[in-house]
């Protein structure tokens, strides 16, 4: 019996079969990394999930600029100062009136 490289004839359809079993196999492989747990799916999400922290960090930017401009105001102005532990302590001076609104909504009792 004679080696199998001596078959020329046979020696090229077991290549493109090598060949397309390999193929298959990066075929099959490739679409289960694609739809697995860590696939296109997932990649996606995260991008939402990014998306919506990034507007997350904005909105926190704003209301931090906000604060550090109150307390500057706070610092340096005397006024300012005495406006906020009135409104934080509910004081009120003689002579002043003060309003109580009521929210117009009936209380929602569980």
């Amino acid at each position: 019996m004679r080696p199998f490289s001596e078959h020329p004839e046979l020696a090229a359809p077991a290549r493109n079969v090598g060949f397309t079993l390999v193929c298959v196999a990066i075929l099959v492989y490739g679409l289960l990394a694609l739809s697995g747990p860590h696939g296109v799916r997932a990649l996606m999400d995260k991008h939402h999930e990014i998306e919506n922290l990034t507007e997350q960090v904005v909105v926190l930017q704003q209301e931090n600029k906000l604060i550090e401009e109150k307390i500057t105001r706070l610092q340096s102005d005397r006024d300012e100062q005495g406006l906020e532990i009135r409104k934080q302590r509910k004081l009120v001076r003689p002579g002043e009136k003060t309003f109580i609104i009521q929210d117009a909504r009936p209380a929602v009792h569980p």
